[in-house]
């Protein structure tokens, strides 16, 4: 069964790391160093340290050609969505990364790539990590629109990008020059997607029905806390 990792599982992950391949102090080697994740990680630059003009024309950049990023760089659309109070369509991108984000994960031949989910849910405000049960309604309605966009939006990114996340990437390239494929064979993706989109969303909804009420006023009680503070903060910034 597919792991959603939206919802108890991250509720209160507060991990900061960006996993980037220029980061890593082990260089690329072999067909490690042919990824392409350019557009990417110049993406989430701009989104990290760029002007409010670069980050405005990049959201709508993304937005209208999401079929040529990764999901790695939706996180970082939606947590700016966040800042701009667009927090539903934050919402969206955020399962559209957690849905193609998965999808990678699963066509990837290293297991230990499933981690890079919690990274980058990690990287994210907890506040944004939680609005979606605020109304359940809300949350259902942007899943469903995240399960139709994914359905209809070509993957033309490196479909390779999630190995960097994995510990294989950092091991010795092979001695005979002859490497394992780093994804499962293309002609089995189309049908692994539409499962794993059933599966997904199945398990969300799961993954829902069972929060308790016990839970949900925990959860209510943070949220409350962190738009609490949020407002604090910019009544700061003002003064």
């Amino acid at each position: 069964m597919v792991k959603s990792l939206s919802l108890v599982a991250c509720l209160f992950l507060f991990g900061t790391a960006l996993v980037a391949a220029e980061e890593r102090v082990v260089p690329l080697k072999g067909v490690y160093k042919e990824i392409n994740t350019k557009r990417e990680m110049q993406a989430i630059s701009t989104f990290m340290k760029g002007t409010e003009e670069q980050k405005e024309q990049l959201a709508e950049t993304i937005q209208e050609h999401p079929e040529r990023y990764a999901p790695a760089a939706f996180f970082h659309l939606s947590h700016y969505l966040f800042e701009q109070e667009e927090e539903e369509d934050a919402l969206f991108w955020l399962y559209a990364a957690r849905i193609r984000t998965w999808y990678d994960i699963k066509r990837c031949t290293d297991p230990s790539v499933g981690d890079s989910v919690e990274v980058l849910n990690g990287q994210l405000p907890p506040l944004l990590r939680l609005i979606q049960f605020e109304d359940l309604d809300t949350a259902k309605r942007q899943m469903k629109r995240a399960i139709a966009w994914d359905r209809k939006t070509a993957h033309k990114y490196d479909a390779r990008w999630i190995a960097l996340h994995g510990i294989r990437a950092s091991l010795p390239a092979a001695a005979d020059g002859k490497e394992s494929p780093l994804t499962i064979s293309e002609d089995k993706w189309e049908d692994l997607a539409e499962t794993h989109r059933k599966e997904y969303h199945k398990t969300w909804l799961e993954d829902l029905k069972s929060l308790t009420p016990e839970q949900m006023t925990q959860i209510e009680a943070k949220i409350e806390e962190l738009r609490e503070d949020a407002e604090t903060a910019a009544e700061s910034e003002e003064e």
